[in-house]
């Protein structure tokens, strides 16, 4: 189980972001790492954070296209049209260090010019 975010450009996530300058992004930040494929992680082990994201291609109802459709080529690998922010309920502190969790999606978000979505509370949060 996961606290859950997610950044897209609507409710249809009608827009696309090219990975390649997103991926580059991604990395700059602080605390991000690599952990496989379309995956990074955002971790601070001294403030006791961990976030997996997950960058995504998504049909308009939100379910991910590449679990659903493996054999079908209707993806384009040069762009994602979400990304999910998942942060495992361990991590989870109920203080001030669970905004940097948010902060980061926020910085995702902006950088995009799309918005964060908090799905817990069913709501944008910028």
């Amino acid at each position: 189980m996961s606290y859950d975010l997610e950044i897209r450009s609507d409710d249809k996530y009608s827009e696309k972001a090219d990975i390649e300058p997103l991926r580059a992004f991604v990395m700059k930040l602080p605390g991000i790492r690599l952990s496989g494929g379309q995956c990074c992680c955002y971790e601070d082990p001294q403030l006791q954070l961990y976030m997996e994201i997950d960058l995504e291609v998504v049909d308009e109802k939100g379910d991910r296209l590449d679990f659903i459709l493996p054999e079908v080529n209707l993806l384009d690998k040069n762009s994602v049209n979400c990304i999910r922010l998942h942060v495992p309920y361990a991590h989870m502190h109920s203080d001030y260090r669970d905004q940097q969790y948010i902060d980061v999606g926020l910085k995702l978000a902006h950088q995009l010019h799309w918005h964060l979505y908090d799905c817990q509370l069913n709501t944008y949060l910028d």
